[in-house]
């Protein structure tokens, strides 16, 4: 029986449901393969929140909260999850060239 092949956008939704109970969620942005629909089984998904309720947690907290939002639900997908205020995005957008090109060619999630 083939595999059903994941839904990234929708996956990331539903992600960010949960995540949204936790703290306010101003952008989602996914990058890198899923956003260019490149994804292959090694693939994870790369997701970065935005949120100004990370201006008041240390880096470490808000990964920690990242990763738990997650649940039992998204254990089996590979994500990596990063969260910043706008600000911080803004600014790192510049200095990482990873972020950079997230910031470029990444999809903004909407959530209508």
């Amino acid at each position: 029986m083939a595999t059903k092949p994941l839904n990234p956008i929708q996956i990331t939704r539903d992600y960010v449901k949960n995540l949204k109970d936790k703290i306010r969620v101003e952008k989602t942005i996914l990058f890198g393969s899923s956003a260019r629909d490149e994804m292959n089984q090694d693939s994870d998904l790369d997701i970065i929140i935005i949120s100004p309720d990370f201006k008041k947690m240390k880096y470490i907290d808000r990964l920690i909260l990242l990763s738990k939002a997650r649940g039992n639900q998204f254990t089996f997908i590979p994500m990596d999850i990063l969260g910043y205020t706008n600000e911080e995005f803004e600014k790192m957008a510049k200095e990482s060239v990873v972020l950079g090109e997230a910031q470029k060619e990444g999809k903004e999630i909407s959530f209508k």
